[in-house]
């Protein structure tokens, strides 16, 4: 004697009340290569900047006693000193001239004094600072700052 099975009926949700294309597994990108690379440009920029604005204002410090070095540099290699020797007066000056300020600050009582000396420092990290900005406002076509203004 033989047994026929029944076929069972067909309960499957997915069969009428969704399509069939929504059942397929499909991954989901939330981010695709282009849009990681602009999120990551964006994060690496904004750190370079901050890290070039950070390093800007760290080393105006050392305005003075790198014009004073650079000319000092200048003027032994113009006089003969030779490229090696006009590097190592330069650099000596550049270094005395940060060492004398230093202990000029500290050294002193008089506030006039004291103001007279930080300016002296101040002036030219100003200068470098604004030749910075105004640099930096260029790469980006903005031309509002106009010319420098004259020193003289």
């Amino acid at each position: 004697m033989e047994l026929l099975a029944a076929t069972p009926p067909r309960f499957d949700i997915r069969s009428e009340a969704a399509p069939r294309w929504w059942w397929k597994a499909r991954p989901v990108y939330l981010c695709t290569g282009a849009t990681a690379m602009l999120a990551l440009r964006l994060v690496l920029n904004t750190f370079g900047i901050g890290l070039f604005c950070w390093l800007t204002f760290a080393l105006a410090v050392y305005a003075l006693p790198f014009f004073v070095a650079l000319s000092v540099w200048m003027s032994a290699f113009r006089d003969g000193a030779g490229v090696f020797g006009a590097l190592l007066i330069g650099i000596a000056s550049g270094a005395l001239t940060l060492a004398a300020g230093q202990v000029a600050i500290a050294a002193s009582q008089s506030l006039t004094l004291r103001v007279a000396i930080g300016s002296a420092f101040a002036v030219p990290a100003a200068i470098a600072g604004y030749d910075a900005v105004f640099a930096l406002s260029q790469i980006g076509g903005l031309r509002w700052l106009g010319a420098r203004p004259s020193l003289a």
